[in-house]
């Protein structure tokens, strides 16, 4: 009874997905980004900008970026610093927690900038996501881009990251 239920679900998937294809969201480009960082940055938002830029250098999902706290980031150098995702869908799955490196020295400026003067426990974004996603789409608004997403973060830095090297496997990695 169950695998009639499940092949039948799966069917209606393949039709629904026929008839309605999925909205793919556009990769941001770096330069789009930078304009977006900057304007976080004038609106007074620091801390936007930063995870906005550490987003795309790391491939995070908005969950992950507006979840991290500032003991989760220790920064090594100008241009590098390891951060510490402790609520991602596969850390969930496999019951740990993961580390990116942000190797971009734009990030790690920002991230310096974010985190100087906050408690270790605090988050480093003081706004909440809901906000944090208004002003993603005020920044899309004013460059006229109606068909981007904070995934398009996400995307946007694994396509650019690809490109700078064409290689699937690091991109992956």
């Amino acid at each position: 009874e169950c695998s009639r239920s499940l092949k039948q679900a799966w069917q209606l998937l393949r039709v629904w997905q026929r008839k309605e294809p999925p909205n793919r969201v556009l990769p941001i480009s770096p330069l789009i980004l930078l304009g977006f960082a900057r304007l976080m940055a004038a609106a007074g938002l620091w801390e936007g900008a930063a995870l906005l830029v550490v987003g795309f250098d790391c491939f995070l999902r908005t969950g992950e970026m507006c979840g991290l706290c500032v003991r989760d980031v220790q920064i090594f150098s100008r241009n590098r610093a390891v951060i510490k995702l402790t609520q991602t869908k596969s850390s969930m799955r496999r019951l740990g927690t993961e580390m990116v490196v942000c190797e971009s020295a734009l990030g790690v400026k920002l991230l310096q900038r974010a985190i100087k003067g906050k408690q270790p426990q605090e988050l480093i974004l003081p706004i909440s996501i809901a906000k944090f996603r208004s002003m993603f789409k005020c920044c899309c608004s004013m460059f006229d881009l109606n068909n981007m997403s904070m995934y398009s973060l996400r995307r946007g830095g694994a396509t650019w990251n690809f490109l700078s090297h064409g290689s699937m496997e690091i991109t992956l990695l």
